[in-house]
């Protein structure tokens, strides 16, 4: 298992090194190293193909729609002058007001079903607020990030109601617990965003397109219209995921959690603001049209999303997050157990959800043994595994690839700040779970 370990830290370094130094396409520098990953791994060819194919759609499906909608939401927004209004409506706010809007939009994003579909519905939004120059910069990273918390530490998001059911804790305490968290764990990665910087995210078809601005304050009403839809939308399907099924059940429930479905995003999205900007001018609709030159654009992101997919279920075939995470459960660390077993399980398989899960099962027996047994002490557990499941994005992560390409950051430069970020968020909220542990327990 430690050996699989190794390899999947070469891989992430071959990936690096591929896409950084010899300029190769993500696409084919995953593809590559996915088949050397599954070699190493001793696995033969046609499982190898069979994992990644599986790994390749299941995220396309997950993902593939809602990056699609945020382009086109973009291309829209920036065609009708919408966001250069916003831009210059918000540069008028001092930089602490800029940044907690861009805070806030993050963690309310987070609480939605897809941390990945959250990002690409959102962007177009954050990338307006942050607008141009050095606090632009800023601004993608930033949001990247605190979507990343709201998503580890807030109800309703997946992996909060996954631990909570699975340790038994009391929601309200999770949530009392969560949120300073969250909001330690945000201005932690606006840190490290401010630090690293950001630069225009290159491939978007959309900003060099010439058209005039068509109706912009009609497209700053549909804009935030379409996210704030959106962001309702996200929360419904999340919501889904109460054991206790708010909705009830039957065809009923499975209607209203339609509506969080990644073709729902995609067409209430861009119709908002499609219906807030029209005028009548059928090009932008057309072949080779705005839109279709946005997702155009897009089409070596989404490949790379997929692949990202693809590595990721390859890296669950072997089962070492697992196994490694076991034996992490077994250190006597206290309320850093839960924190450490989540990161390890996360940051070898790739997905927050699927770590949540798994480390729930392997902490909640040993919860009273470390002496969280109680229900103060079981919310704190969940709190804390839930800060070590965001930790630490990297290339098996397709939410690691969306939010590079809307940084403009190459994969170097994205390892640094939001691996790292991560990583710096989990450890910031952990240590507000311990100061919150230390005055309770």
């Amino acid at each position: 298992m430690y050996a699989h370990a190794a390899c999947l830290l070469v891989a992430v370094v071959a990936v690096a090194t591929l896409t950084e130094r010899w300029r190769l396409s993500p696409f084919i520098a995953l593809v590559a190293v996915t088949v050397g990953f599954g070699y190493a791994a001793d696995f033969p060819t046609g499982l190898i193909g069979r994992d990644f194919a599986t790994g390749f759609g299941r995220t396309l499906a997950a993902a593939g729609l809602p990056i699609v909608a945020g382009a086109m939401i973009a291309a829209i927004a920036e065609g009708s002058g919408a966001a250069a209004l916003i831009a210059r409506a918000t540069a008028r706010w001092r930089g602490a007001g800029r940044t907690a809007a861009t805070l806030a939009l993050g963690l309310l994003g987070g609480v939605g079903g897809s941390a990945t579909a959250a990002l690409a519905v959102l962007a177009p939004l954050g990338r307006a607020m942050g607008g141009r120059g050095a606090g632009g910069a800023a601004a993608a990273p930033t949001l990247a990030l605190a979507i990343s918390a709201g998503h580890g530490l807030l109800f309703p998001s997946p992996v909060v109601i996954a631990a909570t059911a699975i340790l038994g804790a009391d929601l309200w305490t999770v949530l009392a617990v969560g949120v300073p968290a969250a909001v330690a764990a945000a201005l932690a990665g606006w840190a490290v965003a401010a630090l690293a910087g950001g630069q225009a995210a290159d491939g978007r078809a959309a900003a060099d397109d010439p058209a005039p601005a068509t109706a912009p304050r009609r497209g700053v009403i549909g804009l935030l219209a379409a996210s704030a839809a959106l962001l309702v939308l996200l929360a419904v399907q999340s919501l889904g995921d109460l054991p206790s099924e708010p909705y009830g059940g039957g065809r009923i429930r499975d209607q209203i959690l339609g509506l969080g479905r990644p073709l729902t995003l995609l067409v209430v999205g861009v119709g908002i603001l499609l219906f807030a900007t029209w005028r009548f001018d059928r090009a932008i609709l057309t072949a080779g049209g705005r839109l279709e030159r946005a997702v155009a654009g897009i089409a070596p992101l989404l490949l790379a999303v997929g692949a990202a997919g693809g590595l990721q279920m390859v890296a669950q075939r072997t089962g070492m997050a697992e196994l490694i995470g076991e034996q992490a459960s077994a250190l006597p660390l206290g309320l850093a157990v839960p924190f450490l077993v989540a990161a390890v399980v996360k940051t070898l398989q790739g997905s927050s959800l699927v770590a949540a899960i798994a480390a729930a099962g392997m902490v909640e027996p040993l919860l009273a043994p470390l002496g969280l047994g109680d229900p103060a002490g079981r919310a704190l557990a969940v709190v804390a595994l839930g800060a070590g499941a965001m930790t630490a994005t990297h290339v098996v992560d397709g939410f690691f690839w969306l939010a590079a390409r809307e940084a403009g950051f190459r994969p170097l430069r994205a390892l640094a700040c939001l691996s790292g970020g991560t990583l710096v968020q989990g450890l910031a909220a952990l240590a507000v779970v311990a100061l919150i542990a230390a005055a309770i327990l």
